[in-house]
């Protein structure tokens, strides 16, 4: 499916499933919509909505990349998930989705968001401590305990946050959506659907 963000561009993504509440699943750099392909069919088989899309300038959908607007995308996604009848909206994003992911839910109306190994600073696409204490909605932090910055940039962005939040650290090294894929997988998805539930 195409969808439009606010300032004109094409992008390109899929609806998986169906529900009141929908997830937008926002993907790492050098990475596309694919890369949440199990994920969203995990959401989808438990009576959830998952909409992964491409950024702008990747893969199949329009424009030129730029970390600057990926909340842009995010936040045009999560109005197709509305516009289909999901009435809460969580964002999840992987690496560079993470700031983008914060930066949508400080300027857009969303029920919870969820970083997988969050970069505070990525390409343009930036979130600092002030982006995310302006967020009011619950805040989920997953990061692997040995990804050396990205784990400091979880916990400032942890203890910056107001409740309800939460910081999950795991052993291992996996970075993003391979957080879904290997040794943490289960515990990632349950602790992620665990928190959506805890917000309800």
């Amino acid at each position: 499916m195409t969808f439009q963000t606010d300032d004109g561009v094409a992008l390109v993504g899929e609806v998986h499933g169906g529900g009141p509440v929908g997830f937008v699943l926002a993907h790492m750099y050098r990475s596309d919509r694919s890369a949440y392909t199990s994920f969203a069919g995990f959401l989808a088989n438990r009576g959830f909505m998952a909409l992964n899309f491409d950024y702008r300038g990747v893969r199949d959908s329009c424009g030129l990349f730029d970390g600057e607007d990926l909340y842009r995308d995010v936040l045009a996604a999560a109005e197709v998930l509305r516009e289909r009848g999901a009435e809460r909206i969580w964002l999840v994003g992987a690496s560079i989705g993470g700031p983008a992911v914060l930066t949508a839910a400080a300027n857009g109306d969303v029920d919870g968001v969820v970083t997988l190994s969050g970069a505070a600073n990525a390409l343009g696409a930036g979130a600092d401590e002030s982006v995310v204490a302006s967020i009011e909605e619950a805040k989920l932090f997953v990061v692997a305990r040995n990804e050396g910055a990205l784990m400091e940039d979880a916990r400032g962005w942890f203890e910056a946050s107001t409740e309800p939040r939460r910081l999950l650290v795991v052993p291992g090294y996996d970075h993003g959506t391979d957080l879904f894929e290997f040794d943490q997988a289960e515990r990632v998805r349950s602790a992620i659907l665990a928190f959506v539930a805890e917000q309800q």
